[in-house]
């Protein structure tokens, strides 16, 4: 027998990723590619496998539903005499996972409601898997050669893939005529007419919207109560405040709801406080979903006006603000460390590491009252309540720093984690937030335009994607203490030590010092001009002045960071806070 090199890649990424149009859609999208490697991957083990993408600790890591999150590219070293039956053997290994999915979603409906010869046209067509292999003894037994050649082997063969036979006329198409799916408009839907209005708040779709099978899977696949929605991990910072007492007649309330289909159970242990939904808790949600209603709904319509009366009283004290996080982070430089780090036992060893920092990772977000999408490798993507992001943030650079530093050998420098933190409202579209923490990963890792490169990576970055203004957005890297300051400056306005009008009243003053923006002495002339207005500054609602400690700190932040910084800090910590509710 002859020692392979072999590598798979499973998708598509952006079939069961990118088409979301709610967090349980990318959540479970995520899930589901994570089952199908996994699958593949415990079929490479059982035939002897050495795997190396991923290195589970445990063959248990590998049994499906397990906490380990593979990602869709596999890599293994084998003695055998056929490395394409191998590959083979693993690619049905995650098509009869898929497959085993898929049924178990569609179960949950009844028959009547779904197409068969569409649905069983689509499952065998979701899948994309390509594999290659290259023996190791070739280029004199060196792995880095071989690993080079089989990742251009790999490209290759997504590029030169099997298409299957054009219909012989357009309206001879499987699917021809058929609504398109509201998540994937390449395929058609495979919902009937016949869904009744229950069935459709089931699956979260309003009237005129459709499902494919990839859609239907991501909707009622897996444990619906599993994923929190963004409305509850938005609500985290608000029912922290409110007395169990009170807390008690929301959850009768929102259980008659569930009977109606009109809210959801939240699985997770840590939601207890309110375990569920809650997104009738914000403003105006219960008086559009009374109107949607038909007529003869009258017992969902009086519960959901018996939760008014309660939301009702509740706002009189505080309303919640229905913003929330999507935090991003990446390892830094990681493809340049494997590859100096180029044989098979020192990736073990890295892949070994990332597997522990995504295990850490998941705790990390649970921990901070968040939801973890993905963990798998140096990929973190997470759904967090905005007073607890920024901690989240350093927790998780803390983490990675600790796991892969005693990876690197003497002269080579530490891959570091950039983190992005999209602070969007729960109504915005779920494509834009995530491409807001997207956005604010890669201005993490590059910094604005003009960033010198020793300045790049190794940072935190937030953009707030405010729905009644502009974008708000900060950048620092780790070194520079800026997630430090905004902990701090978050003390102050929940504290009610600095007002909600402080950043505008310096930005003011810098408008009013912009004729000497080309002076050398201009920074000294922002110095002095912030201290004139924080001078003036009050606090507690102009009952007090500010106080010395808190003018000392942003006048100390001015004068080492500038005061452009500050302003953007001081106003991403304004909603940081909750001190904005819109």
């Amino acid at each position: 027998m002859t020692e392979y090199l072999i590598s798979l890649a499973i998708g598509p990424v952006q079939g069961f990723i990118a088409a979301a149009r709610r967090t349980r859609d990318l959540w479970f999208g995520s899930e589901v590619l994570s089952e199908v490697s996994k699958a593949a991957a415990k079929v490479l083990l059982q035939n002897r496998a050495e795997l190396i993408f991923p290195a589970p600790g445990s063959p248990t890591d590998l049994e499906p539903n397990s906490a380990l999150n593979v990602g869709n590219k596999l890599m293994a070293a084998i003695d055998t005499v056929d490395p394409g039956q191998i590959i083979e053997l693993a690619k049905e290994g995650a098509r009869s996972r898929w497959r085993e999915i898929a049924t178990a979603a569609r179960n949950k409906l009844d028959p009547t409601e779904v197409q068969g010869d569409l649905w069983n046209q689509q499952v065998e067509d979701v899948l994309e898997l390509y594999g290659a292999w290259k023996p190791l003894q070739a280029d004199g037994n060196d792995y880095s050669a071989v690993r080079d050649r089989l990742e251009r082997l790999l490209g290759a063969r997504k590029t030169t893939r099997d298409f299957g036979p054009a219909a012989t006329a357009f309206n001879s198409a499987p699917g021809f005529g058929k609504p398109k799916s509201s998540l994937d408009a390449a395929r058609e839907t495979v919902l009937t007419r016949t869904l009744t209005t229950r069935t459709r708040r089931k699956l979260g779709l309003s009237k005129g919207e459709q499902l494919d099978c990839p859609g239907l899977v991501k909707r009622i696949g897996g444990d619906p109560e599993q994923f929190p929605p963004v409305t509850r991990i938005a609500l985290e910072p608000w029912l922290e405040k409110l007395p169990d007492h009170r807390l008690l007649e929301v959850k009768a309330a929102f259980q008659c709801l569930v009977g109606f289909k009109l809210a959801t159970r939240v699985a997770p242990q840590r939601y207890h406080r309110l375990p569920y939904d809650g997104g009738f808790l914000f403003p105006a949600r219960i008086e559009a979903k009374i109107k949607e209603l038909g007529e003869n709904e009258t017992e969902a319509k009086a519960s959901l006006t018996a939760l008014k009366t309660i939301r009702d009283r509740l706002h009189e004290d505080y309303k919640p603000t229905p913003y929330f996080a999507v935090l991003v982070a990446d390892g830094d430089n990681m493809g340049a460390f494997i590859d100096l780090r180029d044989s098979k036992r020192d990736h073990l060893a890295i892949t070994g590491a990332l597997a522990e920092f995504a295990g850490q990772a998941r705790a990390i977000v649970e921990n901070r009252q968040g939801a973890c999408v993905y963990a798998g490798g140096d990929d973190v993507l997470a759904l967090l309540p905005i007073h607890q992001a920024v901690a989240c943030a350093q927790d998780l650079s803390g983490a990675f720093n600790t796991v892969v530093a005693p990876l690197a050998v003497s002269n080579q420098s530490v891959p570091t984690l950039s983190v992005g933190l999209g602070i969007g409202h729960v109504l915005t579209p779920f494509s834009r937030l995530l491409d807001l923490g997207r956005r604010a990963e890669r201005l993490a890792k590059e910094g604005p335009e003009g960033t010198l490169r020793s300045q790049k990576r190794n940072a935190l970055a937030l953009i707030a994607g405010v729905r009644s203004g502009a974008e708000i957005s900060v950048r620092g890297r780790w070194d520079s203490d800026m997630d430090q300051r905004l902990i701090q400056w978050m003390v102050y306005y929940r504290e009610n030590s600095l007002s909600d009008k402080t950043p505008y009243d310096l930005r003011q003053a810098v408008g009013r010092i912009a004729w000497a923006k080309s002076r050398p002495d201009y920074r000294t002339i922002a110095e002095q001009e912030a201290g004139r207005v924080l001078a003036r500054k009050r606090s507690q609602a102009g009952a007090h002045d500010l106080p010395t400690e808190v003018r000392n700190k942003i006048k100390t932040a001015i004068c080492h960071r500038g005061i452009e910084q500050i302003i953007s800090e001081l106003l991403l910590a304004r909603w940081l806070s909750e001190k904005v509710k819109e």
